[in-house]
């Protein structure tokens, strides 16, 4: 029986290693699983049940040192075993570590390429009070291709004029373009993304005439909402976003 050896190469991801350490058990299970094998047979071959059979005929005190030796063997075999279920055990609940979310695949409707600061922004919450601020800034990008995070990211960073508690980051991207018309300037998305390691959901739409701005924040853990709503002053056509068709 050759000796198991581990993969040449080190550099292994952590589902690897959980894999080769329960491959490792495995193993070991097959290596007891010959020693009982071995252990029998030795006891085969003392009874006579083993051909060839033993020549003198083993007496009765053969027969009990046999059964000792079978018996030592055995119970190192048992407290392998426990040993074994241990490390079982311990390997099944290595925790998984959450896998960052990344752009789905899908087809872009329409297209921007958008980073501006210092818009005006009112955020609301229920039970609260408005709070007036500033978007600074606004990245919105979502263009073919939309599954590459370089062209998906949705980034808005709400600094509040009435003092910092109320100020947050988020960074996201988009996850579904439900409507777009680039010709009327007007889009509705979802997408995904975190504020200060928590996830939120978000939904954004853009009128125009004036151009408004309005993004949704749901809080994935405690199902709280609150609205940010962005003006972007009509007099400077550079703040505007412009919407274009994917061709």
């Amino acid at each position: 029986m050759s000796v198991p050896e581990l993969p040449g190469n080190t550099s292994i991801s952590r589902n690897d290693a959980i894999n080769l350490l329960l491959a490792s058990v495995a193993l070991e299970e097959i290596a007891l699983a010959h020693v009982i094998n071995a252990e029998a047979e030795k006891i085969q071959k003392v009874v006579g049940t083993l051909d060839p059979p033993m020549r003198p005929r083993p007496s009765v005190q053969d027969l009990l040192r046999v059964n000792r030796s079978v018996e030592k063997v055995l119970k190192k075999v048992i407290a392998k075993e426990l040993i074994l279920l241990f490390k079982l055990e311990e390997i099944l609940e290595i925790p998984e570590i959450p896998v960052e979310p990344q752009p789905p695949v899908q087809d872009c409707l329409c297209s921007s390429f958008y980073n501006q600061g210092a818009l005006p922004a009112v955020k609301m919450e229920e039970a609260m009070d408005d709070v007036s601020g500033k978007a600074t800034p606004l990245t919105l990008r979502f263009c073919d291709p939309c599954d590459d995070p370089k062209f998906n990211q949705v980034r808005l960073h709400f600094n509040a004029d009435s003092g910092s508690t109320n100020d947050f980051k988020f960074n996201g991207f988009v996850t579904k373009i439900n409507a777009c018309d680039p010709e009327a300037n007007t889009i509705s998305l979802e997408g995904e993304g975190t504020i200060d390691n928590t996830n939120y959901s978000f939904t954004l739409e853009i009128t125009d005439s004036p151009q408004i701005i309005t993004f949704v924040f749901t809080n994935l853990e405690d199902n709280s909402m609150f609205t940010v709503v962005i003006t972007p002053p009509d007099a400077n056509p550079d703040k505007r976003v412009d919407l274009e068709a994917c061709e």
